[in-house]
């Protein structure tokens, strides 16, 4: 045999070697992922017997598995369970020495920021506000602060943004005038810390979407504010698209008549430019607002005729997408909710007046009331560690 055959050979070998390991690290990735999310669902009362029977891994695996867990700082013993005739076995739980999660909400002109526990608690809430639009460097600074100040490990940063994110860059944020902005990167590189993006659309999506079972998770979300997000979750899964743009919808052009560019993307007529709760609910609506206010703004005569026209669009534009991805369920989030039922009716109505022909016409709701950054830290926690919380009602 030549050289340059053995040599091929050795390559072939070797990458196949490779690629070998690679699956077996995917596998043991996976397994360790089980077990941590049966800690976590069962809020103390799992045991190492119980783990090996759910998931159906062998008891040495599960072992192996949870000494690195314990090692890494994630799970501790807990108390002894409840004796079934022999030794009692030691149950396992959440290890609330050491990780956090900082999460920060990126806002036009403030930033609000919320340290989580790895079981969901929020220890303390900041904001910062600044007279001009945030920049990437204001976002820097003050997640950097907050990780030199906490008092325990910060195991992941989830930063969520109002616009189009793709793997933690920033592709277009027509709110903070930003673009091709690597923030991700730029917050690891300051803190030492994995640090995740996602939209405003995306981290509410995917606390709703856990509302349903999985298989049933089939839903349109859209996020209404100042701006307009929309989001996709089929079978319980966030779908992101080929540069993380799946469901954005708020900058298609759905008014051809108008001929001003009344929307921040300079585009006139786009769906924001009337849907956004900003576009009805007139300038003095901010997200600064409380519910009560929201709703006192959606109740006076000149918001109430944006309201209709506003209703009627969306309805047309939802027709259209639930259409397209044969999505049977709608779901409006932000601060939809405090425009109250006579909206939704609306909708509603125009969806069943001129149904789509061949396609279920789809039901329109709104979201599961969420605590203030649940969503990002939801998100940060699943990509970091691969587990996510349950949000039951």
């Amino acid at each position: 045999m030549s050289l340059d055959a053995t040599e091929g050979l050795r390559r072939e070998k070797a990458d196949l070697l490779e690629r070998t390991y690679a699956v077996q690290r995917e596998i043991r990735k996976a397994h360790r992922v089980m077990a941590f999310q049966q800690i976590l669902d069962q809020d103390g009362s799992a045991t190492r017997a119980k783990i090996a029977r759910d998931t159906g891994l062998n008891p040495s695996t599960v072992s192996v598995i949870l000494k690195e867990l314990i090692d890494d700082g994630l799970v501790v013993d807990g108390d002894p369970a409840e004796s079934t005739g022999g030794k009692p076995a030691t149950t396992l739980k959440i290890d609330q020495s050491l990780h956090r999660i900082l999460t920060v909400i990126v806002r036009p002109k403030r930033l609000r920021a919320a340290l989580f526990t790895l079981d969901g608690e929020v220890e303390f809430l900041v904001e910062e506000d600044h007279s001009r639009l945030i920049s990437p460097d204001d976002v820097v600074g003050f997640v950097s602060s907050l990780v030199s100040d906490a008092k325990r490990t910060v195991g992941a940063v989830g930063l969520q943004i109002p616009g189009a994110q793709d793997g933690g860059i920033v592709l277009e944020s027509v709110h903070l005038d930003w673009h091709n902005i690597p923030l991700a990167v730029l917050v690891q590189e300051a803190t030492g810390v994995p640090a995740y993006v996602v939209n405003d659309a995306d981290a509410e999506a995917m606390v709703e979407g856990a509302y349903y079972p999985a298989a049933a998770a089939n839903l349109y979300f859209v996020h209404m504010g100042a701006g307009l997000g929309g989001a996709i979750v089929s079978r319980g899964l966030l779908l992101s698209g080929l540069s993380g743009r799946a469901g954005e919808i708020g900058h298609v052009r759905v008014n051809h008549e108008a001929t001003e560019a009344t929307c921040l993307c300079g585009v006139p007529g786009c769906l924001e430019s009337v849907v956004s709760l900003q576009a009805m609910l007139g300038p003095r609506y901010s997200e600064e607002l409380t519910g009560e206010e929201i709703s006192a703004l959606a109740a006076e005569p000149d918001a109430v005729a944006r309201l209709e026209t506003g209703a009627v669009t969306l309805a047309r534009t939802l027709r259209l997408v639930c259409a397209a991805l044969d999505i049977p369920q709608v779901v409006l989030g932000g601060d939809a909710p405090y425009l109250g039922d006579r909206f939704l009716d609306l909708i509603q109505r125009e969806l069943r007046t001129y149904p789509a022909m061949a396609a279920e016409t789809p039901t329109v709701v709104y979201a599961h009331p969420q605590r203030e950054s649940f969503g990002v830290a939801h998100y940060a926690l699943n990509r970091a560690f691969g587990v996510q919380w349950s949000f039951r009602p």
